[in-house]
């Protein structure tokens, strides 16, 4: 038996929102699930790299003095934990690009990127500065 052409018309702008919806909140966690990247430290990856491997992830740390290494495929460098005062602690970290101006060793820095094969695949590196930090050709008041 077929439902009656009131019971329809009432039933039908519900079923079409709900399916608006169900396509909305899909988008939304695609969304997410394809931009979002966890936050982690040095001492995350070295305390537990097995639930990071080939997920993407920002890397927050300092350049290790002395393990920035230019060649032909891009740079490659040692990110060490400025939190755990463990200098022995760092992981490598890969980069074929451009980096920021304020890219140094001895620098706070954020890696996103992938974990892979005990290293960081970065997509993009952005550089942090102090609080005392200057735009050139700005007077200070």
């Amino acid at each position: 038996m077929l439902p009656d052409s009131k019971h329809f018309a009432r039933i039908k702008p519900i079923a079409i929102t709900s399916l608006w919806c169900m396509i909305g909140i899909s988008c939304i966690i695609y969304g997410l699930r394809e931009h979002g990247h966890l936050f982690v430290r040095v001492q995350d990856i070295i305390e537990q790299p097995e639930p990071l491997k080939n997920k993407p992830i920002r890397l927050g740390g300092i350049v290790a003095k002395g393990t920035i290494q230019k060649s032909a495929n891009g740079i490659s460098f040692y990110v060490r934990d400025h939190l755990s005062g463990k200098e022995n602690e760092q992981v490598m970290v890969e980069f074929n690009g451009i980096l920021p101006n304020l890219f140094q060793e001895g620098k706070a820095i954020i890696a996103n990127g992938y974990y892979k094969n005990d290293r960081v695949i970065a997509k993009e590196i952005l550089a942090k500065h102090d609080e005392n930090y200057q735009i050139p050709g700005v007077k200070k008041r």
